[in-house]
């Protein structure tokens, strides 16, 4: 009794402020309307001979505005989506300055969000004299869907003998069902402390601030919600399989040594795989909603290299540090399982569409396993590319590449997925792995910078050599 009534405290002490509060795009709406008085970071782009320790070289931010500037997908700058700036000339007003024999622009940055290790920030430029020249900063991103009319997959065209197959196919469905939806209820109170607090140093929050409460009530729900997915795909998704195939989907299942029996590539065909038609886009943990994923700057570069593939923004919702866990534990996999329900029912992919994805720090494991639920349906992943984020198991992919830096000391989940390499010595997997020298950290590729709004690009030219080759 009193360990329930503890419970349903601790319950009401997340759900009721959660909501009342929102996310940081009501902070940014605030900056908007009234800057605080002080910035959170300050940077200046100067001649040489002036350079001081929070600055760099004019003639960079000249390169990071004509970097910017180029014609990205579809023709437009690449900007286009990823910021928002007060004017569209802005950043040719920038690099008038840039081109002054005197000529200075000094940035002042006010972080308004967080998107896991890499901050959010509204972001006003001033020249020498001091005179504001105007203001950017990273919009809102709104995942739009094509959702897919009927709620089931496969179903059709079952051969004869596949009718007597159900009898099987319900307890074994049930049970793989039942051991995911208990593993996700079981986690739903870590993820609500993991997402509400255990995230608030690395994004510099305060414990207190209405954004902690809103993203632990939704990490619940998310878990709870990602279970039921979990419970009914088996019944939502069919391919032809045979008993042998039950088999070994239910020692799939089992926790830690489970993987060894997954399958180890995409449904077996007569015919030659589908050509890629659909590129899939994750980025890693501590997000918000999906109104927050901020994968704009992904979504573009995939469609500057690969024009012909249309992109999907697959949502990460509240995705937290016992996620990636639980599935690198073989635990329960319920941010796969809502990673492969969003590719097929939010954004109908189709069984002769073949799947290329990218996912980042989390989102390596979440479309690794998210490859084997995607099989499950028929449906064919020809390539996935990971970047900066733990992976174990088997991919059901016909390639995966997986960048990691080199640095296990300087970035803590780089670290930690060289640890989980070496823990899981014992498991083969059929990823290609590529140690990056020098590293690319733990930041999301071509994300703006907060202080300097350079493009992150310590992984970018290995992502674009993957992406650019189907």
């Amino acid at each position: 009794m009193a360990l329930r009534t503890s419970f349903l405290i601790f319950i009401a002490l997340i759900v009721l402020p959660g909501c009342l509060f929102h996310p940081g795009k009501e902070q940014l709406r605030r900056y908007l309307e009234n800057r605080p008085e002080e910035p959170d970071y300050t940077f200046s782009y100067t001649q040489p001979s002036n350079i001081s320790e929070t600055g760099a070289s004019i003639s960079i931010f000249e390169q990071t505005l004509e970097f910017w500037n180029q014609p990205g997908s579809e023709g437009e700058p690449r900007w286009k989506d990823v910021l928002v700036p007060n004017s569209d000339d802005l950043y040719d007003k920038l690099l008038d300055i840039c081109k002054r024999p005197n000529g200075e622009i000094h940035l002042k940055s006010y972080h308004y969000d967080s998107a896991g290790l890499d901050y959010l920030a509204l972001v006003d430029y001033f020249d020498e004299n001091g005179e504001l020249i105007g203001f950017d900063y990273i919009p809102n991103d709104t995942t739009r869907y094509t959702p897919r009319e009927s709620n089931f997959v496969g179903y059709e065209n079952m051969a004869w003998w596949e009718y007597p197959m159900f009898i099987l196919d319900v307890p074994v469905y049930l049970t793989i069902g039942i051991k995911e939806l208990a593993g996700e209820i079981i986690k739903s109170p870590l993820s609500a402390i993991d997402l509400g607090w255990i995230g608030t140093p690395a994004e510099k929050r305060n414990p207190f601030s209405p954004v902690c409460f809103e993203r632990a009530y939704y990490g619940f729900l998310q878990d709870w919600k990602d279970g039921f997915t979990g419970l009914t795909w088996r019944f939502r998704v069919r391919n032809r399989h045979t008993p042998w195939d039950l088999g070994r989907d239910l020692l799939g299942a089992v926790p830690i040594v489970g993987p060894i029996f997954d399958h180890k590539g995409p449904p077996e065909r007569k015919d030659p795989p589908p050509k890629t038609k659909a590129f899939a886009i994750s980025q890693g943990i501590h997000a918000g909603g999906d109104t927050e994923q901020y994968t704009r700057h992904l979504e573009r570069a995939v469609k500057e290299h690969r024009p012909e593939v249309r992109t999907m923004a697959v949502p990460f919702p509240y995705g937290g540090l016992f996620d990636v866990m639980w599935s690198l534990l073989n635990v329960s996999n319920g941010m796969a399982y809502q990673t492969a329900h969003s590719v097929v029912f939010q954004h109908n992919l189709q069984r002769d569409e073949g799947l290329e994805s990218i996912g980042f720090s989390g989102g390596v494991q979440r479309f690794g396993q998210a490859s084997k639920l995607l099989r499950l349906g028929g449906f064919t992943v020809n390539k996935s590319i990971g970047v900066a984020g733990p992976f174990a198991g088997f991919s059901a992919a016909q390639e995966y590449h997986i960048l990691l830096g080199d640095g296990f000391i300087e970035d803590p989940v780089v670290g930690t997925a060289h640890f989980v390499n070496f823990v899981y010595w014992w498991l083969p997997m059929n990823v290609t792995w590529y140690e990056v020298k020098g590293g690319g950290g733990h930041h999301l590729p071509y994300f703006p910078h907060p202080q300097t709004r350079q493009p992150e690009s310590g992984y970018r030219v290995h992502v674009e050599n993957l992406i650019s080759n189907p």
